[in-house]
């Protein structure tokens, strides 16, 4: 096989995986999987571009995404020289984005799919439907210079945000689980920071992890007051994370953060409601037009 345009196929049980080359033409794999009724890609027919940028903006459509389907990924790294495999987790594939948009140096060669030989077609948009139960309340920032922003905040565990901040502060701050973007919505730019890097993936997660090396925690209870204070040990450095909480019932009333020159952020939280159903498109970035993103 020409590991950069052919095919491996291997079927398990009615599982059946196919390697394609990344210089191969997209609509090319879609139309060969058709012909040979090799179930799962149907949707994402029509798409520009090749196999091996597919998963660089895990492209998508009709309720599909590539992440979906991608099994693994064989990328050249230019740094160390070698061939790595990447599996699906790896990738950190959130809405229209991947580690390949700041990873350059990985060159994908080929990819991996995990598709069906029983037809199972999708008539429902799962981006529509309603998501697991969010919280959202309103919100007031204070910053260490007296600066006071407002706006409305949902979380939805795990993993999904959405802080849209009030005119002058035109921001709007969304997460799927992997990445944090940051939009400003004037201006029309966005930037993308991993998740794990910043001090609110510790509150993404499903549950707080108080075992987790990474961290120096403080809990304190007093007079119906909670306060848990997560220091970090690595990506964390010079900077705390301080959640507060009404003991009963048990609500998120306040975050502190601090950064490496100990100035302090609040965020007062007010009104919330907990338990509605929103779809997954409330967590989706804003789509500019253009790829904007640095």
């Amino acid at each position: 096989m020409d590991a950069f345009l052919g095919f491996v196929i291997y079927v398990v049980v009615a599982l059946l995986f196919i390697t394609a080359g990344a210089a191969l033409i997209w609509d090319d794999l879609i139309d060969f999987c058709v012909e040979k009724k090799y179930c799962g890609l149907a949707n994402l027919a029509g798409i520009p571009g090749t196999v091996g940028a597919a998963p660089v903006q895990n492209i998508g459509a009709y309720g599909v995404e590539l992440s979906d389907l991608l099994e693994e990924v064989l990328c050249f790294d230019l740094k160390t020289q070698k061939e790595v495999v990447l599996s699906n987790s790896d990738c950190g594939f959130s809405y229209r984005s991947s580690i390949f948009q700041s990873n350059p140096h990985l060159i994908i060669l080929q990819v991996t799919l995990k598709l069906s030989s029983e037809f199972k077609p999708l008539t429902t948009y799962k981006d529509l439907e309603n998501t697991n139960p969010t919280d959202e309340a309103n919100f007031v920032q204070i910053s260490s210079d007296g600066e006071i922003k407002k706006g409305k905040i949902f979380i939805s565990l795990p993993g999904k945000l959405r802080i849209s901040y009030e005119k002058p502060n035109d921001l709007l701050i969304t997460s799927k689980g992997f990445w944090l973007v940051v939009q400003d919505m004037r201006l029309k730019q966005t930037n993308n920071f991993p998740i794990n890097k910043t001090p609110l993936n510790i509150f993404l997660n499903k549950q707080l992890d108080f075992d987790n090396n990474k961290f120096d925690i403080n809990y304190e209870n007093e007079s119906g007051i909670v306060s848990v204070e997560f220091t970090g040990k690595d990506q964390f450095i010079g900077t705390s994370f301080k959640l507060i909480f009404t003991d009963n019932p048990i609500q998120l009333k306040k975050w502190v953060i601090t950064d490496e020159f100990e100035n302090k952020t609040s965020v007062l939280f007010q009104n919330l409601i907990t338990g509605k159903k929103y779809s997954h498109i409330l967590f989706f970035p804003e789509d500019f037009g253009e790829n904007n993103a640095n």
